[in-house]
């Protein structure tokens, strides 16, 4: 079986076809972080303030501070794709197909039509899902056949990139 790379390492490279991956940015969460901050030290002041203002303080100013951090820590984690023509986001949907109708989806993929990808039978659960990533509007979509080998959905296709009417389609398959 041939090995394939995951869609996310796959969309990380393309950024001749118009999709570029922005990281969360960390300034936001800094500014929560010095904002805690300050409110504690605030609290710390040897000014004639109520107990109640100064606990209030305390308790914003920490909140705050953890916040910042939690905001940063999950930050790490994620990945923004977008489709740098329109500047639309792109989306995951993950969509199981029938295990009868996988032989067609190959063939789809095979052949780069998707003409006829909503005469796919959508399931609930199967060990062939599509990994989809897409912009709202249709404007582009990136495809990917992932399949279940020992617990684990593998790759078993490479990505395919969709502008245009095909990338509609797809859309119009996502959501029906």
């Amino acid at each position: 079986m041939e090995k394939y790379t995951k869609i996310n390492e796959q969309l990380k490279n393309m950024a001749v076809e118009g999709i570029t991956n922005k990281g969360t940015s960390s300034t936001k969460s800094i500014l929560w972080i010095v904002v805690g901050i300050v409110l504690f030290a605030l609290s710390m002041l040897k000014c004639s303030m109520p107990d109640a203002l100064k606990m209030a303080l305390i308790v914003f100013g920490i909140c705050f501070f953890l916040y910042g951090i939690i905001e940063i820590l999950m930050g790490l984690k994620t990945e923004r794709f977008y489709y740098q023509p329109t500047g639309k986001r792109l989306k995951k949907y993950v969509i199981y197909i029938q295990s009868e109708d996988r032989n067609k989806l190959h063939q789809m993929f095979d052949q780069n039509n998707f003409q006829q990808i909503d005469k796919l039978n959508k399931t609930m659960t199967s060990g062939c899902l599509l990994y989809i990533m897409a912009t709202d509007d249709g404007a582009c979509c990136a495809m990917q056949i992932q399949e279940l080998v020992m617990d684990v959905f593998e790759a078993t296709s490479d990505t395919v990139l969709l502008t245009g009417e095909q990338s509609n389609n797809v859309l119009k398959f996502i959501k029906a």
